[in-house]
């Protein structure tokens, strides 16, 4: 016995016994989390299909998805008017919670909407492509925008940003689904979400990719493609489109107070 006892090996097997003990601890640690990590993530998903997808921020995070991970943390599922009493139902069957009136503090209700452009005021300035989640405005700088109504979600975020209020929004229909969906309307609403869900991960694909031109290209890249576009059009500054903004504002208020026989009196004295 005395000479198995000094046999290197039987001197490190408690350490080896703890250090596999540990490891095996930290893999069953990993495993557990990776689970619920995945199990999550497919909560959320599933959460996020049944909201519509308008990623108009009126539930207080930026877009659905951030939303439908909310509630899978515990966050009320009361918070989407564009959704209305539907969704709530919805999300309520799907994770077996008692459905509650909408929370009128995030907005009320409405019948599904589409932004319009009154073109003939529109000044070109290019503030509601920007703000837009899924590219359903087109137009130019300086030129004429509008909505392509088929791709609106009905988000108003591009309403705030005109500098001349031009922008309305018009319903598409006279209704909106209370009470519980029927299998088809069920059906309808996801394929809608889902196509409004691709065109917002594009969109925020492109954004991502637009930067990427000039990475890599030196400091001094920057400043000098500034100056080589012949264009005219820079990088987006919000406080150069503050400024762009109040000076739109501006002549469209001195266009207002100025009365209307000005100009031809004008002309005439000339």
């Amino acid at each position: 016995m005395l000479l198995l006892a000094n046999v290197p090996y039987l001197k490190i097997a408690p350490l080896l016994l703890v250090a596999t003990a540990t490891s095996w601890l930290i893999f069953k640690t990993w495993l557990y989390l990776r689970q619920k990590n995945e199990k999550q993530n497919r909560l959320t998903e599933l959460v996020n299909q049944i909201l519509p997808q308008t990623q108009c921020g009126k539930c207080g995070y930026a877009g659905c998805r951030p939303y439908a991970f909310a509630i899978t943390q515990g966050e009320a599922i009361n918070k989407c008017p564009p959704g209305g009493e539907a969704t709530i139902n919805w999300l309520a069957d799907l994770l077996n919670q008692s459905p509650e009136p909408l929370n009128l503090e995030h907005g009320n209700v409405k019948p599904y909407e589409t932004a319009i452009i009154r073109e003939a005021e529109c000044i070109g300035c290019t503030k509601c492509i920007d703000v837009c989640p899924v590219d359903a405005i087109i137009g130019g700088p300086k030129l004429m925008h509008t909505v392509v109504q088929q791709e609106c979600t009905g988000c108003e975020l591009c309403m705030e940003p005109c500098p001349v209020d031009c922008i309305d929004m018009i319903p598409l229909v006279s209704y909106y689904a209370v009470g519980r969906l029927s299998s088809t309307d069920l059906l309808n609403q996801r394929c809608r979400g889902e196509y409004r869900r691709q065109r917002y991960e594009y969109h925020n694909y492109r954004l991502d990719k637009a930067p990427d031109k000039s990475l890599g290209q030196g400091g001094s890249t920057q400043v000098q493609t500034e100056q080589q576009e012949p264009n005219g059009v820079q990088p987006f500054s919000r406080v150069k489109a503050r400024k762009e903004i109040a000076a739109a504002v501006a002549r469209v208020q001195a266009r207002r107070r100025q009365p209307p026989d000005n100009g031809r009196h004008t002309l005439e004295n000339e």
